[in-house]
């Protein structure tokens, strides 16, 4: 299974097999690994993810352009909540074991549940988080509610819910269908996506260029057939610096 390099520049989505493709120097790109079975080399233009070669030389192409699309959704939200994280301490809460989740973490779960809901409804999802502590808070304190506006806001403004409008219980209950005992699973599941919305959420919350990775794989007879991985902070200076590391050593 090879490893697929993707840079998203603004205008530009490229998908290389066996290789890795870089894009000339710019401030800042969004970077995804990917993994899937097949090693065609495409291209896909933003907005058009529909991979352009015969579905038998990916036997899961349709799931790999909507993993890569909802990946890349995602890491948008994750840049936009980045921008206003810092202004509102209400954009944290503290799990039981105390560690951090924010808006991103809630709004990358709704969003890409929402996205392969619509397109992919019979196979579930095993991800991170659940609603029980926003509808517990929000009961409790008023601050909570600004906080699920803040999630269904980054969340609404970029999911396509097939010409309907979101509500709040719509995005809470996306956020539901990845949480935990959504799903029960037969001893040897067929099919099911996993999740992890923020691998990184304490480097999130630095407010610098630490890397975070938004990861998402379709896992089919225990297999994992397809996997996306984007990480908004990637840099090119990050492989240019590895290597003058390698160089040094």
């Amino acid at each position: 299974m090879p490893l697929l390099h993707l840079s998203l520049p603004s205008h530009r989505l490229l998908v290389g097999g066996r290789g890795r493709l870089f894009f000339p120097p710019s401030p800042r790109h969004t970077r995804l690994s990917v993994r899937a079975a097949g090693d065609a080399a495409v291209s896909v233009a933003a907005g058009d993810y529909g991979l352009p070669f015969q579905p038998e030389r990916a036997t899961h192409h349709r799931e790999l352009a909507a993993a890569v699309a909802a990946v890349e959704l995602a890491c948008r939200l994750c840049v936009d909540v980045k921008r206003s994280l810092f202004s509102d301490g209400s954009n944290i809460l503290e799990k039981n074991d105390q560690t951090p989740v924010t808006v991103a973490d809630f709004g990358v779960q709704a969003l890409i549940s929402l996205e392969l809901q619509r397109l992919f409804p019979s196979i579930p999802l095993v991800a991170e988080e659940d609603s029980a502590s926003l509808r517990s808070s929000k009961a409790d304190d008023s601050s909570s509610d600004i906080l699920v506006e803040s999630i269904f806001s980054a969340v609404a403004d970029k999911a396509n819910n097939n010409g309907s409008p979101l509500n709040q219980d719509d995005v809470l209950r996306a956020i539901d269908r990845g949480g935990k005992d959504a799903v029960s699973f037969d001893s040897n599941p067929a099919t099911y996506w996993v999740l992890d919305p923020i691998d990184g959420t304490k480097g999130f919350l630095r407010g610098n260029d630490a890397l975070y990775v938004v990861g998402l794989a379709l896992v089919v007879n225990g297999k994992v057939t397809v996997g996306v991985m984007g990480c908004p902070n990637w840099t090119n200076d990050d492989i240019t610096n590895k290597k003058d590391d390698s160089a040094a050593a």
